[in-house]
């Protein structure tokens, strides 16, 4: 069962990937203990994993037109904390595109 999320981001396509690269190293740094990982699969889509519990969380994050979506295949035993990683992921993207529209990243 997924779960998806849409996040607003209103720029151009390089900068979004761009806020989304800063926001998967802060978010990686800021939670290492669950071994995050993210890469760029295709020019508009990423695959994100960590490990929670022991178990390994999977998903995608697409960029299509101003919008960005993730999608977290979240399995039974971690349903009780999806609210929160998702919640997570959206304060640390939405920051990072603030910056973006701000002209804040390097």
């Amino acid at each position: 069962m997924g779960m998806k999320h849409k996040i607003h981001h209103g720029l151009e396509l390089p900068l979004a990937k761009k806020a989304i690269d800063k926001a998967m190293e802060a978010y990686s740094a800021r939670f290492s203990e669950f071994n995050p990982t993210y890469s760029w699969v295709s020019e508009n889509k990423g695959r994100l994993a960590f490990k929670a519990k022991g178990v390994k969380v999977e998903g995608e994050i697409e960029i299509s037109g101003p919008e960005i979506y993730v999608d977290l295949e979240v399995p039974f035993i971690l349903r009780i904390f999806k609210g929160k990683a998702m919640e997570i992921i959206d304060e640390e993207v939405k920051g990072w595109v603030a910056k973006a529209k701000a002209g804040e990243l390097d």
